[in-house]
């Protein structure tokens, strides 16, 4: 098969193995204007009102850019305050959920022993009644707190 006669499906599977395809593909992609000038200005360039103005105009734009940059930054530390304060609220709440957990689940399993065996553990009634009114308390005191905040 010759080149002519190759789809362009089976040209873009086809492994680039010619360097000068490579090369064409390189120098297509678009170059910055006058990025082969010399960037080193004597004063007699200097003196031109057109390179002053150029350069007051670039000056402007790196300041926009400096006052972008700077409310990123304050916004950023605004943002990562906020974020270490939700993650101290989140640590607490992770805390009292296993609080929570325990009592209610501790209460339930006395709760159920005695039931199974009454005999033996009015003792272990009592603490996990106890126990899971504590929990229902602790709940209770809990989300209200979260309203007021």
């Amino acid at each position: 098969m010759t080149e002519a006669e190759k789809s362009p499906f089976q040209e873009a599977a086809a492994p680039i193995s010619d360097v000068r395809g490579a090369k064409q593909l390189q120098d297509a992609q678009p170059e910055k204007p006058l990025s082969r000038l010399s960037r080193v200005l004597t004063e007699e360039d200097l003196k031109g009102a057109g390179v002053r103005k150029m350069l007051l105009g670039q000056l402007d734009e790196y300041e926009q850019c400096k006052d972008e940059l700077s409310n990123y930054r304050r916004n950023y530390h605004a943002k990562d305050k906020e974020a270490a304060v939700l993650k101290e609220k989140l640590a607490g709440f992770i805390t009292f959920e296993w609080l929570y957990s325990l009592l209610l689940s501790l209460g339930a399993i006395l709760i159920g022993y005695y039931a199974s065996q009454p005999q033996k553990g009015f003792v272990l009634l009592c603490i996990g009644i106890i126990s899971v009114l504590l929990a229902a308390i602790i709940k209770y005191r809990h989300s209200h707190e979260n309203k007021v905040q």
